[in-house]
């Protein structure tokens, strides 16, 4: 993420500006902490880069 925003601080903010909101995370790291605790941060999903347009089908589902 761009600037000292990191991907848990921007669902966070997302989240207070709207409680409902549906957050997925994607990452190219695959060490990435957020990537690894998405769940626990409140996202309904995580992809690591490169995904397929079946690994979004299948998150999309869930929501």
């Amino acid at each position: 993420m761009p600037g000292d925003l990191g991907g848990a601080q921007v669902a966070r903010d997302l989240r207070e500006r709207n409680p409902e909101v549906k957050i997925i995370v994607m990452s190219g790291y695959s060490t990435d902490p957020v990537l690894a605790q998405a769940r626990e941060l409140g996202m309904v999903g995580a992809l690591q880069k490169p995904f397929t347009i079946d690994m979004v089908r299948e998150i999309l589902s869930h929501c």
